[in-house]
């Protein structure tokens, strides 16, 4: 791998943590240093404020591999909706499958 291969992966992966970071700056309500209160987005009258979302995680794939996906998907207990532009592991198909199964709705 030569020296610009290096740099490049290395910015790349710099860039997705930093877009990681300020997303569960945003989910969580986190004050982000630049942004003012007024730059915000404020919410519509079909929702409502609160204090920030709980139990977000983040997984960085490919390096976290399936189980974390397929446990977040064994976990469900009302549904499991997917948005993905290719789905080929076949671990997190057969979770799909277990989980609509077992009576979960998966969309």
């Amino acid at each position: 791998m030569t020296y610009s291969q290096r740099t490049y992966r290395a910015t790349l992966a710099l860039l997705k943590y930093l877009t990681m970071l300020a997303f569960c700056c945003w989910l969580t309500g986190c004050d982000i240093p630049g942004i003012s209160a007024s730059t915000r987005v404020q919410c519509q009258s079909n929702c409502t404020l609160s204090s920030g979302v709980r139990g977000v995680h983040v997984i960085v794939e490919p390096e976290a591999g399936p189980t974390p996906l397929v446990d977040a998907i064994h976990s469900a207990q009302k549904s499991v909706d997917v948005e993905i532009y290719i789905l080929s592991n076949h671990n997190i198909i057969r979770a799909l499958e277990e989980d609509a199964n077992r009576g979960i709705e998966v969309r």
